[in-house]
């Protein structure tokens, strides 16, 4: 199952209509969104190497969701993790600005980013809204910056002085 790009939401309008009609706020039909798509990819056929399949969707800042998953190989340097997969299937769309991403897996704990998904995700989107559900279905929000609050950060380094 490859990733999938999936319309943008129309942010300019007040509201959505959920199926049922009632009206629903911008923030949830895109979170909505978001977990339909990330739960549609996590189940995508990997290499039986790990105990959890993972999927993510990262939300851009037009809106747009870009969905992956863990793709397991048998060297575990060699496989890629669902978070950078949505990412750099963005990247290579031309998307670089990010608001959220969802990740959800079929463990019973939440499995937030390892350390090398916080890295590239802080270099798009430091403050970003992460997003993680459990196989139980529970649902815990919070910041990059909160889960990863000293990230290394080439703009942070001087320049080295000269030695000559």
């Amino acid at each position: 199952m490859a990733c999938t790009r999936v319309r943008p939401l129309d942010r300019d309008q007040d509201a959505v209509r959920a199926p049922h009609g009632v009206p629903v706020h911008p923030v949830v039909e895109v979170r909505r969104r978001l977990g339909l798509e990330v739960d549609r990819h996590r189940l995508a056929p990997v290499l039986d190497v790990a105990d959890a399949r993972v999927g993510a969707a990262l939300l851009t800042e037009d809106y747009t969701i870009f969905a992956g998953c863990n793709v397991e190989n048998s060297s575990y340097g060699l496989a890629i993790c669902a978070e950078r997969n949505a990412v750099f299937k963005a990247v290579c769309a031309g998307q670089t600005k990010y608001k959220a991403i969802a990740i959800v897996s079929d463990d019973k704990n939440f499995l937030p980013p390892c350390g090398a998904c916080r890295q590239v995700l802080f270099e798009f989107a430091p403050d970003m809204e992460l997003i993680l559900t459990n196989a139980k279905g529970e649902i815990k929000t919070s910041s990059l910056g909160r889960l990863f609050p000293m990230p290394a950060d080439l703009k942070m380094l001087g320049k080295r002085p000269s030695n000559k």
